[in-house]
C-alpha cells in the first residue's frame, strides 16, 4: 500500500512539475542537433507541447525561449527591471568584474547611465535633429551653383 502511494505521488509530482525543457539535451551540443528540419518548426512543435515559455540548451547556454508575443510582453515589460541584466559570457567570466564596463558588456544599473551619458553626447552632436539633411541641402545648393 505505501508503495502505491508512493508511486502514486511521485507521478502526480512529476506530471505537475514537468520540466520546461521540450527534450532531452545532447552532451556539449545541447538541443542544436533536433534543428535539422527547420528551427521555426521545432520551436512550435515545443510550445504547442510545453507552453508559451520554454528552455533549451544550445552548446552549453541555457537559453530561455518566449515563444509568443504575450509572454514577451510580460517578460520584457511588465518585469523588465527584473529581467534587464545581460548573461555573464566567458570574456566576464574570466575577467572578472572590472571588466563588465562598456556599453557592449554593462548592465542594470551601469548600462542605464552609460546609456543616458551616450544619448546625451550624441545629442549634443546633433542626433535626434534634421543637421545632415540641412548640410547635405547645403552642398547640393553649392555644387549645383559652381
Amino acid at each position: 500500500m505505501y508503495l502505491a502511494l508512493t508511486l502514486g505521488v511521485i507521478v502526480l509530482v512529476k506530471y505537475f512539475f514537468r520540466s520546461r525543457q521540450p527534450a532531452k539535451p545532447y552532451p556539449i551540443l545541447g538541443h542544436l542537433p533536433y534543428f535539422k528540419n527547420g528551427l521555426r518548426d521545432q520551436l512550435e512543435k515545443w510550445k504547442m507541447s510545453t507552453g508559451e515559455m520554454f528552455s533549451l540548451y544550445f552548446g552549453s547556454e541555457l537559453v530561455v525561449i518566449l515563444a509568443s508575443y504575450d509572454a514577451a510582453y510580460q517578460a520584457f515589460v511588465k518585469h523588465g527591471d527584473t529581467l534587464s541584466d545581460r548573461p555573464k559570457s566567458l570574456a566576464v567570466n574570466l575577467g572578472g568584474e572590472e571588466q563588465n564596463r562598456g556599453i557592449s558588456l554593462a548592465s542594470g544599473h551601469v548600462w542605464k547611465e552609460q546609456r543616458g551619458v551616450g544619448l546625451q553626447i550624441l545629442r549634443s552632436f546633433g542626433m535626434g535633429k534634421n543637421i545632415l539633411a540641412l548640410k547635405v541641402s547645403e552642398e547640393m545648393m553649392i555644387t549645383s551653383e559652381g
